[in-house]
């Protein structure tokens, strides 16, 4: 199973702004990722019509304050976001921030990759966490074993 299919398998559609499209499909992203991006599956959905909450803290990137917008307009659960700011803000706004990390251990639990290799996978795109973080993920990978 290609990593991007998990997001399918533990969400069933993914909803998604145009400044995070922007962000994916920029010079600076992976390869893989611009690639993807130009090819969306079915269950991505780009949505356009939306306001965005001027409520929300100018610290936040456009893709985090239109991400938080839009899920607070689907009435969604989740928001996808890795940004401590951003994750801060959508909590604020009783949305449970799902970032990269939690997405990669609830595919775990279910089967569908190996944690550990995944994290090491990931860190070669770039993806930074704390040492006291990678220290939980690699227990919670090893209860999975």
């Amino acid at each position: 199973m290609k990593k991007e299919a998990i997001l399918r398998e533990i969400y069933c559609s993914v909803f998604v702004p145009p400044a995070v499209l922007a962000e994916l499909r920029h010079a600076g992203a992976p390869d893989a990722v611009r690639a993807w991006v130009s090819n969306l599956p079915d269950w991505v959905v780009n949505v356009t019509d939306f306001s965005l909450d001027t409520s929300l803290p100018t610290v936040l990137g456009q893709g985090e304050r239109e991400a938080i917008s839009l899920a607070m307009k689907l009435s969604a659960t989740f928001v996808l976001l890795d940004d401590g700011a951003g994750r801060k803000a959508a909590k604020q706004r009783s949305l449970i921030p799902a970032g990269t990390l939690a997405i990669l251990i609830q595919a775990g639990e279910r089967g569908l990759l190996d944690l550990m290799s995944s994290v090491v996978e990931l860190r070669k795109f770039g993806f930074r966490m704390s040492d006291e973080l990678e220290k939980s993920v690699v227990r919670i990978a090893g209860d999975l074993t």
